[in-house]
């Protein structure tokens, strides 16, 4: 969107909103969040106007998840089952050609691809799926240099044109004390 004035777009109802993204024509918001008692799935909100949250996922899906270039479709992944296309206006899903049950989306690029990643501990195996004939190539692996206390590897991200990525890690590192004769 740019330099400009802030803009708040209010929720409409939706709780525990954890994860979002813009539509690359800017126009929608793609949020993961709860709406009643259902469980978490993916919600389209608008900038401008008061629409209610039109959902497009189902109920249960995981937070991972890429928009088309031209912000029409997303794909996003049901836990243990093969990624979805799906489709931000409503409609049918179909599934992604060559997604396997597991696979996480990351991005979705310009040239017709989704990038995706199964969830490791201390290193993450990235996928480029092309949509039109559903090979798969290996991208690239994340790997943090000092594996010591790595308890997993999130959030990811990159850009459409997969040039660069960014990721975070969770460490926990602690110690361990032996005390003698005590007793």
């Amino acid at each position: 969107i740019g330099l400009g004035t802030p803009k708040s777009v209010p929720l409409r109802g939706l709780d525990s909103c954890v994860w979002w993204d813009w539509t690359p024509d800017a126009t929608r918001l793609v949020v993961w969040a709860q709406h009643g008692d259902a469980g978490s799935r993916h919600f389209v909100l608008t900038i401008d106007g008061d629409e209610p949250p039109q959902p497009v996922t189902p109920a249960g899906c995981g937070w991972w998840f890429g928009i088309s270039p031209d912000s029409t479709r997303m794909v996003a992944s049901m836990p243990d089952r093969a990624p979805m296309i799906y489709p931000l206006s409503g409609g049918d899903s179909e599934p992604l050609p060559g997604g396997k049950p597991g696979d996480l989306p990351i991005q979705w690029s310009h040239d017709g691809a989704v990038f995706v990643f199964r969830s490791h501990r201390l290193c993450i195996a990235i996928d480029r799926v092309d949509l039109a004939t559903g090979a798969r190539t290996r991208w690239h692996d994340l790997r943090p240099s000092d594996p010591a206390g790595i308890m997993d590897i999130q959030p990811i991200f990159m850009t459409r044109d997969g040039m660069h990525y960014t990721y975070a890690y969770r460490r926990f590192i602690s110690d361990l004390y032996i005390v003698e004769g005590l007793l």
